[in-house]
């Protein structure tokens, strides 16, 4: 627990969003742990005259260097993601161990359908540009019976940016952008069900055949444990709407 949450604070550091408007693109950045020497950063930009050139980059940062782990063109999402299980038979039972590690970058575009179905000089477009990072750890322990569970989840990156277009038929392309990012959060449960056994008792010796009972784990019942946010969500104006001859 210690070594998560120290992992945690890590990461709890302040935030730093960007954009701007540069050769023809919109350009953005989320440096989501800046004051952290070790983090996740995100860079891309929007080519308002052609989306296929859309990119967003995903870096790990590590001191003063800049890992790339991840990248996402053509508003297809795309992530990194790791899982590993483990099963140990203990006397009467069995100990289930479950890890897994994901992160996440895509976009989503939400177009105004309104500029659909009329005529007009310009286009309303948004481009939401997001990251999501996570890993989770499972323990699972059977008994004939009763089983129980308990669940730890620890959300580290959870960011996206909403970058509102409105493109021009002469050309002029103008933009703004607010940023959004939900806390470093550890939250965890413990889950318990016993095992119910059951037969046609009265059938199965009218018909002469074995009694069989059929078993099974009744509906679980979770107990939430922890839930701990290191930071507080956040919302960041990135720029007023500012327009361009891109």
């Amino acid at each position: 627990m210690k070594t998560i949450i120290a992992v945690a604070l890590l990461f709890a550091c302040a935030s730093a969003f960007s954009i701007k408007g540069d050769e023809g693109l919109v350009k953005f950045e989320l440096n989501a742990h800046e004051e952290s020497p070790i983090g996740l950063v995100m860079k891309g930009h929007i080519d308002p005259k052609d989306e296929t050139n859309n990119k967003i980059e995903t870096f790990v940062k590590l001191a003063s260097a800049y890992i790339p782990i991840l990248e996402s063109v053509k508003n297809e999402n795309n992530n990194l993601k790791w899982t590993n299980n483990w099963h140990f038979n203990v006397g009467i039972g069995s100990i289930s161990l479950h890890w897994n590690f994901e992160i996440i970058v895509g976009w989503k575009v939400r177009v105004n359908s309104n500029d659909l179905n009329m005529t007009s000089d310009h286009l309303n477009v948004a481009y939401v540009p997001f990251i999501s990072g996570f890993t989770n750890a499972g323990l699972q322990g059977d008994t004939y019976p009763a089983r129980g569970y308990y669940n730890a989840t620890l959300w580290f990156a959870r960011a996206y940016t909403v970058i509102a277009l409105q493109i021009f038929s002469s050309g002029n392309v103008c933009f703004e952008g607010t940023g959004y990012l939900w806390p470093v959060q550890l939250t965890s449960a413990l889950s318990s069900a016993l095992k119910g056994c059951k037969a046609e008792i009265l059938d199965e010796v009218f018909n002469g055949i074995p009694i069989v009972f059929g078993c099974n784990y009744t509906e679980p019942f979770v107990t939430p444990h922890l839930d701990i946010s290191f930071t507080q969500n956040f919302t960041e104006p990135l720029i007023g709407q500012t327009c361009v001859n891109l």
